[in-house]
């Protein structure tokens, strides 16, 4: 998935694109595991915070946190520390924290790192 939306990323035209805000890598992403057949949520709320994207497969579920210009293991460690996966232990589908980092300046991920929870 990470060389699919690298090459989604790369085919923006540079004077479309405005790298400065997450939003635009969040948006990308999305679109991305939608189009496998995903179900896709951004930016959902929860009594410990709010995760960038929760993604459903028949098999697993995947919590999502994004960061620009930071680290992957900033981010994966965000999902663990605000407990981002709790919501589903009684799902009997596999729980995986995806931490991803986007560079602004070469416009893809950086580095992801994904625990599973």
């Amino acid at each position: 998935m990470v060389q699919h939306l690298n090459f989604l990323i790369a085919t923006i035209p540079y004077d479309h694109w405005n790298a400065g805000t997450e939003s635009i890598f969040t948006v990308l992403t999305y679109l991305t595991f939608t189009l496998t057949g995903a179900d896709v949520f951004t930016k959902v709320h929860n009594s410990g915070g709010r995760w960038d994207l929760k993604v459903k497969t028949d098999k697993n579920i995947y919590k999502m946190e994004l960061k620009l210009d930071g680290t992957a293991g900033e981010a994966l460690a965000q999902i663990v520390s605000k407990g981002y996966l709790q919501l589903h232990l009684a799902d009997p589908r596999k729980k995986l924290a995806v931490g991803i980092s986007f560079s602004s300046k070469t416009r893809e991920v950086a580095k992801y790192v994904v625990e599973e929870q």
